[in-house]
């Protein structure tokens, strides 16, 4: 496993009891998302063609139709994510050109969320150094959303990722939360 993958791991349960870490709870949904947008779209980040290619082998793509809502109006694939305890919760999407992956949950919990994500964006994998881009709360009532927006830089290489987290808190939302990262060009 990859050792900042442990360590959100590990900041994610810190201060759980082990009864509440083998259990269903909010928490658990929180870390289920914020590891999943970390093993298909952090940790793939510079290999998403080959990765796109192997869960159009491994996991149950959406149709056509429902794929688009998750795309943006864009062209490429949108999967259901397999998790034990959120299944059917999150979808992941990447677009015709891999250069964009995105995670949608349609249940979160967005302090828990915020909090793990937070801590990810804050702290790149070496070489990559990380600028709080934007911080905005938009719309009202259950269209209030929250969205955090980073630049993971390298100095040497052309890689540039647009990293952003958008959440509601309104049970009445669709979708909770959404994490997506864009591949810039150099």
């Amino acid at each position: 496993m990859n050792p900042w993958v442990a360590g959100l791991c590990i900041a994610a349960l810190w201060g759980m009891t082990s009864a509440r870490a083998q259990t269903f709870t909010p928490e658990s949904r929180a870390l289920d998302f914020a590891k999943n947008f970390s093993d298909h779209c952090l940790v793939q980040k510079e290999n998403l063609p080959a990765w796109r290619a192997q869960l159009g082998r491994r996991w149950r793509k959406l149709p056509p139709a429902q794929a688009h809502a998750f795309l943006s109006g864009q062209s490429g694939d949108a999967w259901y994510v397999p998790s034990i305890e959120n299944e059917g919760n999150m979808v992941l999407s990447m677009d015709a050109t891999v250069t964009f992956c995105a995670l949608f949950a349609r249940r979160a919990v967005l302090a828990d969320t915020e909090k793990l994500f937070q801590w990810m964006l804050q702290t790149p994998d070496p070489p990559y150094t990380a600028e709080k881009i934007e911080d905005v709360w938009a719309g009202e009532g259950r269209d209030k959303r929250h969205t955090v927006t980073y630049l993971w830089s390298r100095p040497k290489g052309p890689h540039r990722l647009w990293i952003t987290l958008t959440t509601s808190e309104s049970d009445m939302a669709s979708i909770q939360a959404l994490a997506s990262v864009r591949l810039l060009p150099p």
